[in-house]
């Protein structure tokens, strides 16, 4: 029998009831994350708040944003695939840490999470359709949340070039950055590079408005 997507939710994962379903999840209680986004924090903490700042984020979201999300792909709407990424978006960082001292950094986590979450997958009611979207949204979460600070970088160009080669997830990517971004501690550790980022993304938003996807 495969599992539901309704099946997983924040709740029935800190009450331990899906150990058996996804044991990958809580093997990251134990991956405990020290940089400027995150202070001594799991992995699994971490994740379960950008699901949190997710859900709030789209229920308030543009009248066209919110068509992007409702559109449904076989079974599934892109909104309810996309809250369930959120749950999956870092689950190689166990098999990605690399420890400097007390600070740990997770190299190549999107790649390696969207590598392993496709065995995930399997388990549960999904489409070849719908998982390759949760596949692709993991892979690239990473991609815009560095670029206001990379210095030598055509921000346009990369953002365009993003745009253009993954238009069916590219909402869905901005949305989760900000949500991700929200859910860390960046804002208190370094409120100035917390701003740009938000600043960032909430343009992407806002131009996001204007795509038919």
């Amino acid at each position: 029998m495969k599992l539901e997507l309704s099946e997983i939710t924040i709740e029935k994962i800190k009450n331990g009831e899906l150990r058996e379903a996804v044991p990958e999840l809580y093997e990251l209680e134990e991956i405990i994350e020290n940089n400027l986004s995150h202070s001594n924090e799991s992995t699994l903490t971490h994740i379960l708040s950008v699901r949190k700042e997710l859900e709030l984020l789209l229920e308030d979201v543009d009248k066209s944003i919110k068509s992007y999300l409702d559109l449904k792909i076989d079974s599934h709407s892109r909104k309810e695939l996309l809250l369930f990424a959120s749950l999956f978006h870092d689950i190689a960082k166990k098999e990605t840490i690399k420890k400097q001292g007390d600070k740990s950094t997770f190299p190549g986590h999107e790649k390696a999470s969207a590598e392993k979450v496709q065995k995930i997958l399997q388990r549960f009611a999904l489409s070849d359709s719908e998982r390759d979207f949760v596949v692709r949204i993991i892979k690239h979460h990473g991609l815009l949340y560095d670029l206001p600070e990379g210095s030598d970088v055509d921000i346009e160009r990369k953002v365009s070039e993003f745009k253009n080669e993954q238009l069916d997830i590219y909402i869905a990517v901005v949305l989760h950055t900000k949500a991700d971004l929200l859910a860390n501690q960046l804002k208190y550790n370094n409120p100035e590079a917390f701003k740009l980022r938000l600043d960032f993304l909430n343009i992407l938003i806002e131009d996001s408005c204007k795509i038919k996807a």
